[in-house]
C-alpha cells in the first residue's frame, strides 16, 4: 500500500507562507557557503539543495521553517533539532547520529537511506512521510505521532517506538518488535509487512506468528492495554468489545500503573488520542467513550489535591475535556430523542425474529425502562419495532444506553433526523435525568417516586433547546456511566448495535 504522493513536492500553502513570514530566508544551491551550519540556526527559512557537508558539533537547528529543501551525503551527528516545520523536504544518506529530535512537525517528507544511530526523537509529528533504507538502530521515538507514513526496507535492533500514536502507518520490509505493538497505539497486522521478532536483535530472540500473538494474549501477564494493542493489531477493529476493552477503561487498571506521572500522562493522553481518531472514522461505539469519560472523572476526582500530582492533573484535565465535548454531542441528540419520543420510538432491527426474541436480545435496554413492544412491522430486510412506555414513565435511560451504541456519524445522521423546528405556542417541556432503581423485566413498575439528579426546562418556540444546563452535564463532576446506566460491557453493547439498526 505505497503512498507515492508522498515523494511529490507541492508548492508551499497559503498557510505554510503565513508561517515563514517574517523569516529570513537562505536560499541553498548545493553547497553552504556561509557556513550557516557550523553555529546554531534559529528562526530562519530554509530551503534549496545542501550536498556533502559536515555540521560543526556546536549546530542546533531550532525554530526554523525547512520545505522543498533536499541534503545529499550531510552529516548532522549531533546537531539538534528543536520546534521546527520540515515539509515537503527529501534526506537523502543524511545522518542524524546521536542527536536529539523534539517537538518537530513534518509533512510530506522522505528519508532515505539515512542513519539514526543512538538518536532521541520525542513529541514530533509526522505527516504523510516515508523512511526507506534508513538505519533505525537504537533509536528511541517517545510520545510522537504518525499518520499515513511508511517505513520501508528499514534496519531495526530494538522496539524503536514508545507511547506512540501510529495511524494508516505500513510497514514492508521492516522487522519490528513486540512491545512495538504493545505500547503503541493504532499498528494493524494488514499494514505490515515483515518479521516480527520477540526480543531485540541484539539478544536472544525467535520470531512471532499470529498464533504465537493469541498465545501471548491467553499466557502474558500485562496491563490490560498493552494486550487490547494485541487484540486491535490482530483484528483491526473495536467495534465488536472485547473483555480488555473494558478493563483498559476500569479506573482501578490505571490506578495499577500510576506510577510515574510523566509516563502516565502521555500513555493516557496518546490513548485518548487514537480512540478519538478511531472515533472520528466512525470505528468506536460512544459507550466507549462515556465510559472513558467517566474513568477521566474519578482519576481527576482521586488525584486532586495531591501536589505530587500537578503535572499530570494538568494534562488529565486536558484529556477529559476532549472527551466531554464529544459526550457533550451524545448527550444533545439524547434530549433531542426525549423531546421528540412522545411516549413511543421507532427502531429499525435485524428481522425475521418474534417478540420474544428481541424482548430477549434486548433485555438491557427494556431493563432501563417501563416499556413494551407494541408494534413489529415486517419487511424484506430490517423491521420496524415500535417500543411504547408506560404512562409516567421516561424513555431516558432507554435512549441513552441505544444512543451509546452508536458511532459518530451514526449519531450524526440520528441528529438530522431530530433536529426538527418546533411548531409555534408549543407547550413547556421538562426533562429530567433521574437516578432510576435497574429493572428486572420488560414490565416492572415503579415503585417509588425518584429524584432527579438536575433537570431542564423548554419554553416552546422562543427558547433553545440546547440550553446550556443540560449541555454543561458532561463538563461536571459526575459519573455519566452510572447516571445514564450505561454499566453493560462492550460486548454486550456490540450485541444490542447489531440487533438495532437505527432509530426511525
Amino acid at each position: 500500500m505505497a503512498r507515492k504522493a508522498a515523494h511529490r513536492r507541492s508548492p508551499v500553502s497559503k498557510a505554510s507562507s503565513s508561517i515563514t513570514a517574517g523569516l529570513r530566508r537562505r536560499v541553498l544551491d548545493g553547497t553552504d557557503h556561509d557556513k550557516i551550519f557550523d553555529r546554531e540556526v534559529r528562526g530562519i527559512e530554509l530551503i534549496g539543495l545542501l550536498q556533502h557537508r559536515r555540521s560543526a558539533g556546536a549546530c542546533n537547528i531550532i525554530e526554523t521553517v525547512i520545505h522543498d529543501f533536499r541534503t545529499e551525503d550531510v552529516d548532522f551527528t549531533r546537531c539538534d533539532f528543536k520546534d521546527n516545520a520540515i515539509r515537503a523536504t527529501h534526506f537523502v544518506r543524511t545522518r542524524f547520529n546521536s542527536s536529539s529530535i523534539a517537538y518537530n512537525t513534518v509533512e510530506g517528507t522522505v528519508f532515505e537511506a539515512c542513519t539514526f544511530n543512538d538518536t532521541d526523537i520525542q513529541h514530533c509529528e509526522f505527516s504523510r512521510t516515508i523512511f526507506v533504507g534508513c538505519d533505525l538502530t537504537n533509536l528511541l521515538v517517545k510520545a510522537c505521532a504518525f499518520s499515513r507514513c511508511e517505513f520501508r526496507d528499514c534496519t531495526t535492533s530494538n522496539k524503536v517506538f514508545e507511547m506512540c500514536r501510529l495511524t494508516d502507518c505500513d510497514f514492508q520490509d521492516t522487522e519490528i518488535q513486540l512491545q512495538t505493538l504493545t505500547e503503541n497505539f493504532g499498528i494493524i497486522s494488514t499494514q505490515v509487512e515483515g518479521r516480527l521478532r520477540d526480543g531485540r536483535k541484539d539478544a536472544p530472540h525467535r520470531q512471532l506468528s499470529s498464533v504465537d500473538l493469541l498465545d501471548w494474549l491467553k499466557t502474558a501477564t500485562a496491563h490490560p492495554l498493552q494486550k487490547l494493542n494485541i487484540h486491535f493489531f490482530l483484528t483491526g477493529t473495536l467495534l465488536q468489545g472485547s473483555p480488555l476493552l473494558d478493563r483498559a477503561v476500569d479506573l482501578t487498571s490505571w490506578m495499577q500503573v500510576f506510577k510515574t506521572a510523566g509516563s502516565f500522562s502521555v500513555v493516557l493522553n496518546r490513548w485518548v488520542e487514537f480512540l478519538l481518531w478511531l472515533y472520528e472514522r466512525d470505528q468506536l461505539t460512544t459507550h466507549v467513550l462515556v465510559r472513558l469519560h467517566s474513568m477521566t472523572n474519578g482519576l481527576l476526582r482521586a488525584l486532586e489535591g495531591q501536589a505530587a500530582h500537578h503535572a499530570a492533573l494538568a494534562t488529565l484535565n486536558g484529556v477529559h475535556l476532549s472527551l466531554s465535548r464529544v459526550v457533550d454531542q451524545y448527550l444533545v441528540v439524547l434530549d433531542d430523542g426525549l423531546a421528540a419520543s412522545h411516549r413511543e420510538v421507532n427502531f429499525l432491527v435485524e428481522g425475521h425474529q418474534t417478540k420474544e426474541y428481541y424482548y430477549r436480545v434486548l433485555a438491557p435496554l427494556f431493563a432501563r425502562a417501563d416499556a413494551q413492544i407494541t408494534k413489529l412491522v415486517r419487511h424484506n430486510s430490517p423491521w420496524d419495532l415500535g417500543v411504547t412506555f408506560a404512562p409516567g414513565g421516561t424513555a431516558l435511560f432507554f435512549l441513552a444506553l441505544f444512543l451509546s451504541t452508536r458511532t459518530r456519524i451514526e449519531l450524526a445522521r440520528i441528529a438530522e433526523k431530530l433536529t426538527t423546528t418546533p411548531p409555534e405556542n408549543a407547550p413547556s417541556t421538562a426533562l429530567a435525568l433521574t437516578k432510576e432503581p435497574h429493572r428486572r423485566g420488560a414490565h416492572a413498575t415503579r415503585d417509588r417516586p425518584v429524584a432527579p439528579i438536575f433537570s431542564l426546562d423548554f419554553g416552546g418556540a422562543a427558547s433553545n433547546r440546547r440550553a446550556p444546563n443540560f449541555r454543561l452535564r458532561a463538563y461536571l463532576p459526575g459519573n455519566l456511566v452510572a447516571d445514564l446506566q450505561l454499566d453493560l460491557s462492550s460486548q454486550r453493547i456490540a450485541k444490542l448495535r447489531k440487533v438495532v439498526k437505527d432509530l426511525l
